[in-house]
């Protein structure tokens, strides 16, 4: 049973059928190999797939027992003597094979176990010239043959104000997700609410304790913050399946994944605001951090001869978005003032993108790591009747902010 893989091109992303695999010949001079390999569509999604065989015998002493063919496996054994031997079809059909328990389409390149079978084939040994041939036994493993097609697009989030809280909570664009599984259409609901209720309620988390932190910095009053964190959003298109190996049957297959991946890992813009007195001064303070980190990849694993581990090495991106201070000091009574002394410390740190599976399961998953690295400022403070002094201002410890993946 041929299938069809999704495949890129110029047009875009597109269905074509796979061609069946040429057939395998053994016999006086060219043993069978011991394994051989195909794919077949689980149970219930259609029509399995069909193993022929075709025995020639030189000289046949008994018809009722030779020549003899079994198929054994899961299934049982299926077996054919004599004349039904010569030419026999029956279908192999693979495991039952578990959905992921977070929906279709959310984890990535599951590679599935394969059903194992044998097939034996006995004869009596009769033979018009050369040696004898013994019982001949072959093993078959049978792959799923399901094609996974996904594609996400995501909207950059707005600019809001975290400080003071704002009135109302700032909608949010949709994520739009389609899947595909054999050119069916999935619900991709599961998928969806992943990266919603899941990744971007883990960003509004972040930014809620980067609020807390601000909050609490000893000598801050009147803290603002306006923010806009976004973590992978833009769009990727993947499509990934089990493909026969370039040897056809004889080779087991291999765990085909093409890609295209054109998001921004994170996007984040912090200001964060307020008067900060310092040893008696005070100054008004502006703390900033804030860039892009894109993550654009095209991947595409069609041989063995690549591991899947290296093919998608690229789509993991890391980022360190700098902290930078500006201090304006503010005039007291008694003439003290505070300034900047130095450049600010600290960074938004994180990685996201796909990695292995965290959760014992076999493939790839979505994921985003967010921390603060520990913020400070060398501040300098003048007082008419102390002098100068010089200082570091702790003003935010480091912290963990968002740990994020689809299990």
């Amino acid at each position: 049973v041929p299938h069809a893989e999704y495949r890129l091109d110029e047009r875009g992303w597109q269905r074509a059928d796979v061609p069946l695999p040429p057939p395998v010949r053994g016999g006086l001079g060219r043993s069978l190999p011991d394994h051989l390999a195909l794919l077949s569509p689980p149970r219930g999604d259609g029509p399995a797939a069909v193993l022929q065989a075709r025995l020639r015998m030189h000289a046949v002493c008994d018809e009722s027992r030779h020549p003899a063919l079994r198929f054994t496996g899961t299934h049982g054994c299926w077996p054919w003597i004599g004349l039904d031997a010569l030419q026999a079809s029956w279908p192999a059909a693979t495991l039952e094979q578990p959905a992921p328990p977070s929906g279709p389409g959310t984890l990535v390149a599951e590679e599935t176990s394969p059903d194992r079978h044998r097939i034996e084939v006995e004869g009596c040994g009769l033979r018009h010239e050369g040696p004898a041939l013994g019982p001949v036994t072959v093993q078959v493993g049978v792959w799923p043959a399901t094609q996974w097609f996904v594609e996400i697009q995501r909207a950059a989030p707005a600019p809001r104000a975290w400080l003071p809280p704002p009135g109302r909570d700032v909608a949010r664009a949709p994520t739009r997700c389609r899947v595909e599984r054999d050119g069916r259409p999935q619900d991709g609901a599961a998928l969806r609410a992943q990266f919603e209720q899941g990744l971007d309620a883990a960003g509004d988390a972040a930014l809620a304790a980067l609020a807390s932190s601000w909050q609490a910095v000893p000598g801050l009053t009147q803290p603002t913050l306006e923010a806009s964190l976004g973590l992978l959003f833009g769009r990727a298109a993947l499509t990934w399946g089990w493909r026969a190996g370039d040897g056809g049957l004889v080779d087991e297959p291999l765990m085909r994944l093409v890609g295209e991946f054109e998001l921004a890992a994170c996007q984040a813009e912090l200001v964060f605001g307020g008067e900060l007195s310092v040893d008696g001064a005070r100054a008004r303070i502006e703390l900033r951090a804030g860039g892009r980190q894109p993550l654009h990849a095209r991947v595409a694993r069609e041989s063995a001869a690549v591991p899947l581990s290296d093919a998608l090495r690229p789509l993991v991106a890391e980022w360190r978005f700098p902290f930078e201070a500006d201090v304006v000091p503010l005039a007291a009574p008694d003439g003290a003032l505070v300034d900047r002394a130095g450049p600010a410390t600290g960074a938004l740190i994180g990685r996201a993108g796909l990695r292995p599976c965290t959760s014992g399961r076999s493939g790839w998953e979505w994921f985003a790591l967010l921390r603060l690295e520990a913020v400070a400022l060398p501040v300098a403070t003048v007082d008419p009747w102390l002098g100068a002094r010089a200082r570091v201002v702790e003003l935010m410890p480091s912290r963990p902010l968002a740990e994020w993946s689809i299990r």
